[in-house]
């Protein structure tokens, strides 16, 4: 299962699909920009294709 802390920095009241942030992919400690929903679901996406097993159907499954 692949891990993430995401941090939104800023959200435009009036267009709630305009975010700024970055995702903490954990197990690789790597960090990665986005700036819209859309490319946030893109860098999700793109690490579920490479967790052994997985196929990716476009949910998220979050830890606490």
């Amino acid at each position: 299962m692949d891990s993430y802390v995401v941090r939104i920095y800023r959200r435009d009241s009036g267009s709630p699909q305009k975010i700024v942030g970055l995702v903490e992919l954990v197990d690789c400690e790597e960090e990665k920009a986005f700036t819209s929903f859309e490319e946030l679901r893109a860098i999700l996406n793109a690490r579920q294709g490479h967790s052994a097993g997985k196929k990716s159907n476009g949910n998220v499954e979050l830890n606490r």
